[in-house]
């Protein structure tokens, strides 16, 4: 039996909350820019090693990976199935993974995820209907400088979506007229890290 007290909270620690993750109450002054170098003490250094994976030992909760193969190796397939075990919690591959709400950028061929969720449906009959997944059934362009990446995240934020995980299906189709082995790549590798700090205050 659990005779731990709950802890009691102090309205000073939840002023200094809301200050540290950037809530301005309305009336009050604009708050200084943050300094582009930020430097944390040693006693501020901290790691929670159950943040670390969305999948175990597989995917992790911040940064980027990408699925590649030949041409009707089932890519899609897989992202997707990733994407959805996320969604309910349950484990992909027989490893835990951590629930989060995902969304999902079918920038190609977002009919036939349609057909795909069909099919999810019927092999799993028991599918909340309000599962925390979301279609994006465009393409945006992340090839280029800034590209569609501010339009993207303000996308998200005015639907109050707070995802976890972003999928990008396909990749190619998200560079524009970039080279996918040039810069549009190296504009789609910068645009997708900027997502990274922003996935982790929405989560």
């Amino acid at each position: 039996m659990n005779t731990q007290r709950p802890r009691i909270i102090s309205i000073d620690e939840i002023a200094a909350a809301e200050q540290r993750d950037g809530y301005n109450p309305p009336g009050a002054p604009a708050e200084p820019s943050r300094p582009k170098f930020a430097l944390e003490h040693w006693r501020d250094i901290s790691f929670v090693v159950f943040d670390e994976w969305l999948i175990k030992q597989f995917l992790p909760l911040q940064g980027l990976a990408a699925i590649f193969g030949k041409p009707g190796s089932f890519k899609s397939f897989v992202a997707l199935d990733i994407a959805l075990c996320i969604a309910r919690g349950q484990p992909w591959g027989g490893r835990r993974t951590t629930q989060k709400s995902v969304v999902y950028i079918a920038a190609e061929g977002s009919a036939g995820l349609r057909k795909r969720k069909a099919g999810y449906q019927v092999a799993h009959p028991d599918l909340p209907s309000d599962l925390p997944f979301a279609l994006v059934a465009a393409a945006p362009n992340l090839g280029t400088d800034k590209g569609d990446l501010p339009a993207l995240v303000a996308a998200i934020e005015g639907a109050d979506f707070k995802p976890g995980l972003i999928v990008f299906d396909t990749l190619a189709q998200t560079i524009g007229a970039g080279d996918e082995n040039g810069a549009g790549m190296t504009a789609f590798v910068a645009n997708a890290g900027e997502l990274a700090p922003t996935l982790r205050r929405w989560s």
